[in-house]
């Protein structure tokens, strides 16, 4: 009999401040069998352990790898912080990550987030009360993504902070309000949000509370193209859908009960297949080399 195999976490260094230079994020973790990698993005591993330079949150994946006997392990992630160099103050500092700058309208080929993300303005109907913290984040119907959390009664501001995906949480921005939307979110990316609030007016000033696991949440953002027309002649239904940022091919689907049926693969907006009243397509896109998932609102019926 194999023995088990015996995995002990990599730990977060704490204490640690802004100097300018780079610093080991965490303590090493350890394995009885294989050897333990770490990421900062869940893409690129290595056995070096991870360092930060810059003031703020960082996402430390790690996992077991070339284990012969009991194979790789699943991935898993704990959080360290980089504080300010400033006495006192614990107010994580924005990580610079990669977006481009703003502008009117987004470019086509680069997704982007709204580094002034629209305030939700409609008030939760029962903001008022105190209810057990709750913390969400879901896609809406014009796929942007909408935060939205229980409102804590000594709260005066509250900051929220996102993983983009690249394993660095940087600000979202601050907000007296229970919900954030963020606009043009990346498609096939999964989002990791920190809550933090203040219970002065003052944020700059004060340590701010929450940051543990119940203020956290993730989403997937993933979403299909967007049927512009559907028509149909005969037993031939032609589809025409809008562009996805990023998608290198296309796949019309046949929705038959809960399932997906492949009807065409193609790298244009438009396709012509058969079918017959009554049919329901959806168009899938390839981002960053997977499918899209869907969604019952985004498929159309054939009229």
């Amino acid at each position: 009999m194999y023995p088990e195999r015996v995995i002990t976490p990599p730990t977060a260094k704490t204490g640690l401040r802004f100097t300018g230079s780079p610093q080991v994020l965490i303590k090493a973790g350890d394995t009885n069998s294989g050897k333990m990698v770490y990421s900062l993005n869940d893409v690129s591993y290595s056995e070096d352990l991870p360092q930060g330079v810059y003031a703020g949150i960082y996402t430390v994946y790690y996992k077991v790898i070339d284990d012969p006997i009991h194979g790789d392990s699943v991935t898993d992630w704990i959080n360290v912080t980089i504080m300010d160099a400033q006495p006192g103050r614990i107010v994580p500092t924005p990580v610079p990550v990669p977006s481009p700058s703003p502008s009117p309208a987004p470019s086509p080929a680069v997704p982007s987030i709204d580094p002034n993300p629209v305030i939700n303005n409609e008030q939760r109907e029962d903001e008022d009360e105190e209810d057990e913290f709750k913390i969400t984040a879901k896609l809406n119907t014009s796929n942007n993504i909408l935060i939205n959390w229980t409102k804590v009664s000594e709260a005066k501001t509250y900051v929220l902070y996102a993983d983009r995906g690249n394993g660095v949480y940087s600000l979202v921005g601050t907000t007296e309000k229970t919900s954030v939307i963020i606009k043009n979110p990346k498609n096939n990316t999964t989002y990791h949000f920190i809550l933090q609030y203040s219970s002065s007016d003052d944020v700059q000033d004060k340590n701010l509370l929450g940051g543990t696991s119940e203020y956290q949440t993730s989403l997937t953002v993933s979403y299909p193209a967007k049927i512009k027309k559907i028509t149909r002649s005969g037993s031939k239904v032609k589809i025409t859908w809008g562009k996805v940022t990023g998608a290198t091919k296309y796949k019309v689907c046949r929705v038959i009960g809960k399932k997906l049926k492949k009807v065409k693969v193609t790298s244009i907006l438009s396709a012509s297949v058969k079918g017959k009243k009554g049919d329901i397509f959806v168009v899938l896109a390839l981002v960053n080399g997977k499918w899209t998932k869907a969604r019952p609102t985004d498929s159309v019926i054939v009229r």
